[in-house]
């Protein structure tokens, strides 16, 4: 009876059953472990195999595979120094929700273009931003090719959809329901007027009035206010970092450090509650690093608190509840609503859009005025034909 090769070992998997695994030294720097043999005897098959590679000296392919988890690993030391730390966050949960549980353990060589079609489906299915989660798991496959692991990538074969149905459906519902009308926004402020800290109060009236973003007015110190001039000029943000540690960061992109002209009226309620402040924190005047919207810390909120004050004014004033990041589209559509010359480009450069397509999303929103403008529209040049 042949002698048993030692190197090969039995073990068993949580269900009871037993497999066979085996280690074989390719060199002097590298170990090979294979797995999940059924048998003895198809393990001891695959273990000379490789035995027989290595005196042949044919192993060099088999010491260059790596597995997909590992390429990740190497691509995010490089592709952290290259982004704001919210942007690494958010790369780093999409890897660990979406792509790794698909592709981690498996070597790169192995993952097959039906895998990834299938990967693909899946996430067009079920979330609107599936196109940047493709190409995130492609980076890592073209990394493969790059460093010669791989002959192309997988993701080559793959028919990624432009848009899908589910898309088109959530960001109709979107565009529709995501923002305030003129007359809801008047209930709203006025609720958070009559119910709400002046402080809170300032807080939505200068968001329905600038459209500027959360972490933008959050962010803000009394040294960006102009009160002289009548411009307000954004400079930073608060982001949320790794493990979600919010710091102050430049803005979102260069188009996002802008200054914006101001009405006198939000002014004028700014002003008042500067005043407000000076008395609750005991100042003759505020440092110019003094938050505009402080905690009882004296230091900025975090990024979830106004999403909780939305909510509870929009019940209190029986309106829908709309996102913060909702009341951006209600000033672009407020503007349209009361200046039709305004165009896509105006606003583009108000809110700090980088993409005009962007801007051309909110541009789009059908008001519940638009059939009354243009019928009036209409009506006024049947009276000058009638003329």
């Amino acid at each position: 009876m042949p002698k048993k090769i030692k190197a090969i070992r039995k073990y068993k998997l949580k269900s009871g059953r037993e497999k066979y695994e085996f280690s074989i030294r390719a060199n002097k720097n590298k170990i090979i472990h294979r797995r999940g043999f059924a048998t003895y005897d198809e393990a001891q098959l695959a273990y000379l195999n490789f035995k027989q590679q290595i005196i042949n000296g044919d192993i060099d392919a088999e010491l260059k595979r790596v597995k997909y988890n590992d390429l990740y690993e190497q691509w995010l030391k490089r592709y952290k120094n290259t982004v704001k730390e919210s942007t690494l966050n958010k790369t780093i949960t999409i890897f660990n929700l979406h792509i790794l549980p698909r592709f981690g353990d498996k070597y790169v060589d192995e993952i097959t273009a039906k895998e990834c079609q299938a990967a693909v489906d899946s996430w067009a299915e079920s979330m609107a931003k599936y196109k940047f989660i493709c190409n995130y798991a492609d980076h890592i496959f073209k990394d493969a090719v790059r460093l010669k692991y791989l002959a192309k990538s997988p993701f080559g074969n793959v028919d990624v959809p432009k848009t899908t149905k589910h898309i088109k459906e959530l960001r109709q519902q979107k565009n529709q329901n995501n923002f305030y009308n003129k007359q809801q926004l008047e209930v709203f402020l006025k609720t958070a007027k009559l119910f709400m800290p002046y402080q809170i109060y300032t807080f939505f009236r200068l968001l329905a009035y600038s459209g500027i973003r959360k972490g933008e007015i959050l962010a803000l110190t009394w040294s960006d206010i102009d009160f002289k001039n009548k411009t307000i000029n954004i400079n930073k943000t608060v982001s949320s970092g790794l493990n979600y540690q919010e710091t102050i960061t430049p803005p979102k992109s260069e188009t996002s450090i802008r200054s914006l002209i101001m009405d006198e009226e939000t002014l004028n309620i700014l002003r008042r509650w500067q005043n407000i402040q000076k008395e609750l924190l005991k100042l003759d005047q505020p440092e110019p690093s003094q938050v505009v919207f402080q905690n009882t810390l004296n230091k900025h909120y975090a990024l979830p608190q106004p999403r909780k004050w939305l909510i509870k004014i929009a019940k209190l004033a029986h309106l829908p509840i709309i996102t913060v990041h909702g009341f951006r589209h209600t000033h672009a559509t407020l503007l349209y609503d009361e200046n039709p010359t305004i165009t896509a480009k105006d606003v583009q450069k108000r809110l700090g859009h980088s993409d005009a397509s962007i801007t051309m999303n909110i541009y789009e929103h059908t008001t519940d005025n638009s059939d009354k403008k243009i019928l009036e529209a209409m009506e006024k040049f049947n009276n000058k034909l009638a003329d």
